[in-house]
């Protein structure tokens, strides 16, 4: 599976002028990179998710797969028209993964515009990203994993067979916010808790020291705890998980 690690990724590539002058205000900004966004970059996230189970009658996917089974796009990415990023959507190819050649600099940020004289950076993904963020296109909200998931056919601008992995029905969508995550926000990777095979991402134990606040989103509404609550709720999921009968 790809990982993405920022601080790698740009090192052997060449800057625009505009990617140039972020990095200048950045070295001379006197705050300090705390890799904490504002709540109402979460409380935004949490809105487009509810709009779109309001369309769709379901949550999005946690993550869309070729028949393979390799990853090709992050409900990050599914949820985007819900953000007002439409033409960053309609950018996108979903016939081919969110790193593949088609997609690569959107992933980057480097896709010109029309008479652009330098590469611009998309800003469709700055409500995953940490003010201050020297990882320029590092999310800091990834979605919890629990349970069983659901395997259906996802039919959504999409020309090839894709199969949607998403929540266990009638469940909550969960969304932590962690400093310093190491997944480019549309990296279809997040984190779970080990009580199944798929998907392989890290258990959520090794980001718990990180977590900052989550929001539970359910079909009656939403819920922020802070770090203490976050942890306590993440305990008794986990145990209920672990304590439930085989289905």
């Amino acid at each position: 599976m790809n990982r993405y690690a920022p601080s790698n990724d740009w090192s052997h590539k060449p800057l625009g002028g505009l990617a140039i002058s972020v990095l200048l205000m950045l070295a001379a900004c006197s705050c300090s990179y705390d890799g904490v966004s504002d709540q109402v970059e979460l409380e935004t996230i949490a809105t487009s998710i509810s709009n779109y189970r309001r369309t769709y009658h379901d949550f999005p996917p946690i993550v869309v797969t070729d028949v393979n089974g390799q990853p090709l796009h992050s409900w990050r990415v599914l949820i985007l028209p819900m953000m007002g990023a439409n033409a960053f959507y309609s950018e996108y190819d979903f016939d081919s993964a969110w790193n593949s050649d088609k997609n690569v600099d959107l992933r980057d940020g480097t896709r010109r515009s029309d008479n652009a004289e330098n590469p611009i950076p998309s800003s469709a993904g700055r409500n995953y990203l940490a003010r201050e963020s020297p990882h320029m296109l590092e999310t800091i909200f990834v979605a919890l994993t629990y349970g069983p998931l659901r395997e259906e056919t996802y039919q959504q601008g999409n020309k090839t067979p894709e199969t949607g992995h998403y929540l266990p029905a009638g469940e909550p969508f969960v969304i932590l916010e962690i400093k310093v995550s190491g997944i480019h926000w549309m990296e279809p990777r997040d984190v779970k808790m080990n009580l199944s095979s798929f998907p392989d991402w890290n258990d959520v134990s090794e980001v718990r020291e990180r977590i900052i606040r989550s929001v539970e989103i359910s079909q009656s509404g939403r819920q922020i705890r802070e770090h203490d609550e976050t942890l306590a709720f993440l305990d008794s999921l986990r145990e209920r998980y672990l304590t439930a009968p085989p289905p």
